[in-house]
């Protein structure tokens, strides 16, 4: 889930494990929850009682190879999963996470869509020209959100931030604080809200939607 509004910070600290972010002013919308799921029956009852989004997870490229050891979601949805689920839904949205940049992407997203997706996800994105490419296949036939978890894309974050067509950036604990060799994945928060916060600064421009925290379930974190 997420808070989401007009992000001003003031101040981000640790303490005893904890991310506390101080800001100046903070128009809060309602939480955004999501649902991982790709049964029917279940996504009916999350929307009934207010999940704002079901989450179908199409990731399988790398995944278990990077996350082999942890106890994070590996899921084994599929396409038409979209295609059955989207119809029943009355208030929630269907975000769809895709495959990583490869050669078969817009043939994979141009399904995705055609299937019914609101919101896709791209992950493990390293390059800006990856997130162009994605940008540009989208084509604003549906709302992008960019799963940020690697030490590359926090480090071409300033030049990715100036493209159009981002609606809101999700930070991968997970995948991110493997790729800088930490063991706790919270502190990487900072470092990346740091330098989110100095390039918004820099031109003058509200960043995009940040998603801070991360999706639960079945007692998994959703990597």
């Amino acid at each position: 889930m997420r808070a989401t509004g007009k992000l001003d910070i003031k101040s981000i600290s640790i303490k005893d494990n904890i991310f506390f972010i101080e800001l100046f002013s903070y128009k809060v919308k309602p939480l955004i929850v999501f649902y991982i799921t790709n049964r029917p029956d279940v996504a009916l009852v999350a929307e009934k009682y207010g999940v704002d989004r079901i989450w179908i997870d199409l990731e399988t490229r790398g995944k278990e190879e990077r996350q082999h050891n942890l106890n994070t979601v590996k899921s084994k949805h599929s396409i038409s999963d979209i295609a059955q689920i989207k119809p029943l839904l009355n208030r929630a949205k269907l975000m769809v996470r895709v495959n990583s940049w490869y050669e078969g992407s817009q043939a994979e997203i141009d399904a995705v869509i055609a299937a019914g997706a609101d919101i896709i996800m791209l992950p493990y994105w390293k390059t800006v020209e990856e997130v162009n490419s994605f940008i540009s296949v989208v084509r604003r036939r549906c709302k992008t959100s960019l799963l940020l978890e690697t030490k590359e894309a926090v480090e071409c974050i300033d030049e990715v931030l100036k493209l159009d067509g981002i609606d809101e950036i999700h930070i991968g604990l997970n995948d991110l604080h493997l790729s800088y060799g930490m063991s706790f994945m919270f502190i990487v928060n900072k470092m990346v809200f740091d330098k989110f916060y100095a390039q918004s600064a820099e031109n003058g421009r509200k960043i995009v939607q940040i998603v801070q925290n991360t999706p639960v379930f079945n007692g998994q974190i959703a990597a």
